[in-house]
Formats: structure tokens, sequence, C-alpha cells
């Protein structure tokens, strides 16, 4: 696909204030994709091109894209010849693992469609998905017990033991046919009639996702993406294919619990650039960290948010202190429609502190409606139900022909299915939709879709309940909050009846996922009814949550100074002054993203590092003050501590590259020049374009920015990086202004494909060219093109604008505005690498301790 670019009217001095970034790298995606092709087809031909390059990385293991190819074909061959065939569906219950990843391959390559099921579900719940008729075997690594129910005929197969005999199959694909309308994955959702629903997905809605994630995003092969998310999520599914079709490496967290200090070491380790999860789970990421911590972030260049509405002042501290150009972008989109279908790029955070941000427009081959109740279209201002069409509407829900026929819709003003998401929402003044809110009793917690009428079913079954309503509320209604919380109001048979909140937490915790499992418990004699005699929900959510307990102050009176402080940071966190010494965290409302932030401020007061995971063992102020104590005892815990970044003397020319840089040189020394890295760039001007006075602009841009005048090569056999005191950059022009409209069309797409394909010498520069294309007196085509090593897609935004003002100020005869002298990529490689010496120089003194 071309890089999409506008028509802008020039006026001298004037540029255009907006860069249209391309499709990607070099030339465009149709190296990659056809549209008509599944994606596990797609990664087959990135095999081809890059066959010894890191695919998939877990801690210190990892795997090439020849060998993740051959295993899992392996694996194919495998469940073929144990009667796998076309259309069936697999399960997948596996941790993230290389093993995770070549599985998902494998039953694609088969034909055949996968079913993700996280290991850490309860067991009831995972044998309640297995109970799918339609699945045919179940791949597993011994995290399935091995009693569990419900498997019944199917094959079950625990790679630990039959890899042996999967190593003996055929390498070679097996190269079943697969129709874009096959199944590609089904992934269960919270249901309302308290059993999960398994909404299926077809290649050719997953294919497209693939294809506009790659191409809007600018997703290259020099990107790494960091996978947090467990394997069941929807979101997951795009983060893991996504990488692989464009040669990336895949970067997998190897922690059972979310730990925000292990990722944020993940992304300085690994130099991630790209996250996608939950706003809830970013926002822990960045508020439990301190400022130096923060530094760990540097890398990050792009992170996609969705799944609830994002409060950006909660990353605020992050936004604030970094120094390189990130790209934030609110995502939408119902697991039923291949996950995104709508997208809204924040081009200017600070704007959307205090208001509402949009979920955007459609994403490509994808459209966007707002249906009032009568199914008509709305145009205007008034909130309607949001509804999807294109080739994103998934297959529908499996063994549930009523949900899907009641969802999955037809509606004479739009042409194809149309899925019901059940949102409402609004056009704003730009055309862009902001979410307003759900129809029904569904709700989003920390990006999780949940059937409250699924939690309200569980809970039913449990001795003695009469009834019970669940719902999401704000736990303090006088103070402002952000989360939700799901607090459950329950109705005994009998009051003498009424059990423990922990007896009851514990049956759920067995029944459901944690995130399903209500923080609160309140006893009702009887539920508020409106006058038609239904139970008054919205009365529910508005009352006052009683305490659940009296403070014991004897409870208390064995305080240490260590558990004095971990309780106040209790009782602050959980805004609960009731909370005591013996108290479980997590039946006082705690949940995991709260557990960030009491593990954040014990180890900012104590100065220790303590593992996320250590509330979870244990859960009470008593118990975790026991295990301050004992590393109290002990010498500084804290890893990896970030010094700030500050600017180096430049008393020298030849310094070491940052990790990412060595690991682009190290690929261009073994694979020889190539265009694989070029960052390619065109913007069609109209009007008076001065080249002489852009030339002059791009000199004064080189001589600000060093890094436009650096090369790369070995030097006294080290990977260094050299800065030229003088570099002039390429800028060559082509008049076609004497060629017919049609062959002057034809030559400028000719000579900007040629132009992207040309390769960098890193060892002699420059790593950056211009290339102007007269069409018309008035009508340029303005190519630029750089090496990845010196820049990145959205570094390009920020240089252009520079462009634009230098252009400007010149044309109109005032001075060049000088910038802040701040941090340049060099400082950071510096910092960088100094972090590794130390960090090297204190392992070895605890060594000899």
């Amino acid at each position: 696909m071309d890089a999409q670019t506008r028509e802008t009217k020039l006026k001298k001095p004037d540029l255009p204030d907006h860069i249209d970034l391309p499709s990607n790298l070099g030339s465009d995606c149709r190296q990659y994709f056809s549209n008509e092709h599944p994606v596990h087809e797609l990664i087959d031909k990135q095999v081809l091109r890059t066959p010894e390059r890191t695919a998939v990385t877990i801690a210190s293991e990892s795997i090439s894209y020849k060998q993740l190819s051959e295993r899992s074909n392996q694996l194919a061959n495998f469940l073929i010849r144990i009667g796998i065939q076309k259309k069936d569906f697999v399960a997948i219950c596996l941790p993230r693992s290389i093993d995770m990843i070549i599985s998902l391959l494998a039953v694609l390559k088969t034909g055949s469609a996968y079913i993700p099921i996280d290991p850490c579900y309860p067991r009831e719940r995972i044998e309640l998905m297995l109970t799918n008729e339609s699945i045919k075997a179940v791949i597993t690594d011994g995290t399935l017990p091995k009693n569990i129910n419900n498997i019944g005929a199917m094959a079950r197969i625990d790679l630990g033991e039959v890899w042996p005999t999967i190593n003996k199959e055929k390498k070679s694909n097996p190269k079943i046919e697969t129709s874009l309308d096959d199944p590609v994955y089904a992934i269960y959702t919270s249901g309302s009639t308290g059993r999960p629903k398994a909404a299926v997905v077809c290649h050719r809605g997953f294919t497209n996702l693939i294809h506009w994630y790659v191409c809007e995003m600018c997703f290259t092969e020099a990107h790494k993406t960091l996978l947090i998310s467990s394997l069941s999520f929807d979101l997951t599914q795009k983060n893991i294919f996504t990488p692989l079709v464009v040669g990336s490496e895949l970067i997998l967290s190897d922690y059972q619990y979310f730990d925000p200090f292990m990722i944020r070491n993940e992304i300085l380790k690994h130099q991630v650039n790209w996250i996608n999860c939950a706003p809830s789970v970013f926002y822990a990421v960045c508020e439990s960290a301190q400022a130096a911590e923060l530094k760990k972030l540097e890398s990050i260049q792009t992170v996609v948010l969705g799944g609830e509405p994002i409060h950006l002042a909660r990353l605020g501290a992050w936004l604030g202190q970094k120094k390189n150009p990130v790209r934030l972008v609110n995502s939408y989109g119902p697991t039923e429609c291949s996950d995104v279908t709508a997208f809204y790029v924040m081009d200017k955070p600070r704007s959307y502190q205090k208001k509402d941000i949009p979920i955007g427009k459609n994403i490509a081959h994808v459209k966007m409606h707002l249906l009032d109740e009568e199914g008509a279209l709305i145009l205007d201002e008034r909130v309607g139900e949001i509804a999807v069409s294109g080739r994103c509407v998934g297959l529908g829900y499996m063994h549930n022909q009523s949900l899907t026929d009641q969802k999955f819709v037809h509606r004479g003003a739009i042409e194809g299915k149309v899925y019901l998401t059940g949102d409402l929402g609004r056009y704003d003044e730009n055309g862009n939709i902001v979410f307003v809110g759900r129809k029904d009793h569904q709700v989003k917690i920390r990006g999780f879709r949940i059937e409250l009428g699924e939690i309200e079913s569980v809970l039913n079954g449990y001795p003695d309940i009469k009834q019970s309503i669940v719902c999401a509320r704000q736990k303090n209604l006088a103070r402002s909050s952000d989360d939700n919380i799901l607090v459950a109001f329950i109705q005994w048979e009998r009051v003498e009846k009424e059990c423990r909140t922990d007896e009851l937490g514990t049956y759920l915790k067995n029944k459901l996922p944690a995130y399903m499992v209500p923080s609160y418990f309140v006893p009702m004699e009887d539920f508020p009814q409106l006058p038609s005699g239904k139970i008054d929900r919205k009365k529910l959510i508005t009352m006052d949550l009683p305490l659940q307990k009296e403070l014991v102050k004897e409870q208390d009176q064995g305080e240490d100074a260590i558990s004095k402080v971990i309780l106040n940071i209790w009782r602050e966190v959980l805004d609960d002054t009731s909370v005591g010494m013996s108290d479980d965290f997590f039946h006082c409302g705690g949940q995991s993203l709260l557990a960030t932030q009491i593990i954040s401020r014990i180890c900012q007061h104590f100065k220790i590092y303590l593992p996320l995971r250590s509330i979870f063992d244990n859960p009470t102020v008593s118990g975790l003050s026991r295990i301050i104590a004992q590393m109290m005892n002990q010498p500084s815990t804290i890893p990896n501590a970030c010094e700030p970044i500050l600017p180096v003397e430049r008393n020298q020319t030849v310094w070491p590259m940052s990790f990412a840089q060595q690991r682009l040189w190290f690929l261009d020394r073994l694979e020889g020049p190539s265009p694989t890295y070029n960052l390619a760039f065109k913007i069609q001007l109209r009007g008076n374009f001065d080249t002489e006075l852009f030339r002059r602009t791009v000199a004064i841009i080189t001589r600000r920015h060093e890094i436009l005048r650096t090369t790369f090569s070995m030097i006294d056999n080290r990977p260094c990086q050299k800065i030229h005191e003088e570099m002039v950059i390429p800028f060559e022009e082509v008049d076609l202004t004497d060629q017919t409209d049609k062959l002057a069309e034809n030559l400028t797409q000719a000579l900007i494909e040629e132009d992207a394909r040309r390769p960098f010498d890193l060892a002699n520069g420059p790593l950056f060219r211009f290339l102007a294309l007269k069409r018309k007196d008035d009508q340029y085509t303005l190519m630029f093109n750089m090496h990845h090593i010196i820049s990145d897609a959205w570094s390009m935004e920020i240089l252009w604008k520079e462009c634009q003002e230098i252009y400007t100020a010149l044309g109109n005869k005032v001075p060049v505005s000088q910038p802040e002298s701040g941090i340049q990529y060099l400082d950071y490689a510096v910092w960088q690498k100094k972090g590794m010496e130390d960090r090297d120089k204190e392992n070895q003194l605890q060594y000899w301790k």
C-alpha cells in the first residue's frame, strides 16, 4: 500500500505542518501483504526473507524465524497425523513461552483455529471452557491439571511429554489451503447466563487488522514489542502476529505476576519500542515509578491503549520527563470484530487532560455507525448504539445461534453484516466517536469486559444465598476516582447463615478469574425497588458502602515500626481506615493494580526491592512486615537503579553505540547493505517551493543535530559511532515539467521507489538524503529518506517541524531561533553503556563479598 499523502497549498515561505507517515520502511506494505493471505502464510514469507533473524525471545531463550517455522511445521504435521482437520478447533492452554508461539502457528498451519485459555484461570472455569464440543485437542505443558474433567474424547497434548515424538516429524510445511472466510481463533468472553461465550474471528478480519496495524502505525522490522497480556485477551493476538509478519523481535515477559518493576527492566534490557495494553496496566507501570525508574521507559515510541477510558493525567509524570517523542493511541473494538475497529491518535496529549478522549474513526475496510433505538443511522450529536460493519465482523458465537442472531444483524442502510456492540457513543465536532457507556449490565474493569450476570449466576450457586446483585461503582462516592470496583450485594436465606467474606471470596476464586471477583460483599435484608417492582440498581451504585468490619484496636496493639508504616500505606491506598494487621488485602477491596501502588510505596520508604508477588504470597500487614524485616537486615536490594541522563562533554569524536544502534549495525554487517531499515517519506507540495532556501534549511538542521552527521563502523575492534564536524546532505532535484501528466506521475513513482530501495553506507554516510521532484511550477513531490539507526518514524515529525520553522524564518529574513541545548541521542547511548558497566561492577562485587 502506497504511503498516503495530502496536497498542501504552499505559499513561500510556508511549509506543511504535518508529515503523512509512510506505510512501511523503504517501500510499501505490499512486500508483506496482499490482503489475500492468512496470517501464518504471511509469516512463512517473512521466514524466507530473514531466516536467521531472532523471532521470539523470553528471558535468556530465543528462537530464529527458521527455527520457529520448522518447529511449528513439525507440530502441525503431528496434529494432522493424530486427526486434526481443517476448521477444527484446538485449545491452547500455555503460559507465555516460545512453545506457546510455536503452538499457535502450528494450529493455523493445519487449517484449524485455536482457542486460547489462560492456565492461570481457576480450574472450574477451564473445565467449563473445555466443554465446547468443537474442541478436538488441547495443547498444554503440564500446567493443565492431569485430572481435569470435561476433556472427554479430545486429545490432550502435553508438549513436555510429546516433543521427542514431534521432533521426528517432517520439517516441511503441510501447506493446508486456508480460506480467508475460515475461522482463525475463538476467544471466550464473559456471558450473562453464567457461562462464558466464545466469539469466533475469521482470517479475513484478522489479516485486515494486522495489515492496518503495520501500515497505519508504521510497524517495522526495527520495532520490538513486549507482550505482557494474557494469551486469552483479544488484543494479545495482534501483538503476537504483527511482529512476526514484518520480521521484528517479539519479547515475552516471563513472570507469573504482573510486576511493573520487572516490566520496566524488560523494556530497558530489550530497548522495547512498542506497548499495547489496557490503560490501567500502563498506569501501574508509570505511577509506581520514581523519576529515575521512568528513564527505563525512554525507548518506547508507541503506546496503544484500549479497553477502557484513558485518563492522561495519570501518565503525566512519564510524559513530562520523556525526552524522545512518543505516539499515544486510543484504540477501540469488540472481540467479536477482530479487536480494533477504531482508533484515535493523541497528537497533543496536554489538550485532553480535562475532556474525554475520542475512540476516533474506523480503521481500513471497517465502518463505524451510530444507531438509534429503531436501528436508523444517527448523523447528528445524539447518543446512539455503536455498530460495526466491514471485513472485521466475525462469524458469531460458537453453539449459540440465538445470541449470534441478536448481535450480528442486517440493517437496510448498511451494507453487509453489522455487529451491535451494546456500547453507546456520540459524534464530536470533528466526526470522531466518543464513548459514552453501555446499554446493558456489561462493564469494563481494568480493561476486561465483564457480564455482571455471570458473576451473579456463580454467586447464586453458593449455599444459602437467596439473591445477589453485582454492580460496578466507585468505592468512595465522596472522592473522585478513576477506577471502578465490583461490589456484590447479597440477600441471604437466613441472616445467621451469613458467611465470612474470605470464605465467599475463596469460593469465587475457584470459579472465576481474579478480575471478576468482587472487592466488597454487602449483606442486604431487601433490595431497593423501582415503582415497576424491578431492583433499583442505580440506588445500589450510589449508596454508601458500610464498613465490612469494625476497627479492632486490639488487633493493632502489637504493631512495630515497620508494621505501622505498612498499615498506614494500606489504609491510604485502600481508602479504608478499618483495615487491620491480619486482614487479607484482597478481601479489603485490593486488586493487582492497587497492589503495585502498595509495593511501590513500600520500596520507596524502606529503600528495598520487594517483588510484587510478595503481596500475593503474604496478603496481610503482619505477613508482609515479617518479610520486610528480614530484608532490612540485608544489603541494599534495589537493582538497576537509574541515574538521570546528563549531557556528555564533547571531548572526542568516537563514541560507543547504544544497544539499539549496535543491533542495527550488526544486522547491516551480517546481511550486507540493504534498504530494510530505510525510513522513506514523501510529501506533496503545492505552491512556490524555493529549493535553494530549503538547501540552506537542511544545512542548518544538519549542524544542529549531530546524529545527522554520524557514521557507524568498527574502530579499534569495537563498534563505534563517529560524529563528523561537517557533512553535506544529498539533495537531488529532478525536473519533470516537460513530461505529460501521466508520464510524470509514473516517473515520480518509479524514482521514489528507486530512492527508497537504495541502501545507505553506515561506515561512510551520509545516512540522510532528500529528493525533490518538480512536476509543475507549483507542484513538487518532496522525498526524504534516512536510515533507522539515526532516527525513527516519530522523530521525523519533530525534524519536519524544525524544517518548517527554519524555512519560514529564512524566507522572511528573520533570525533563525536557536533551540535550547538539551539531551541528544549520544548522551543516551553513553548513559546506557555506563549503566550496564555499573551493574556489571556491582554484580562482581557481590560475587566476591
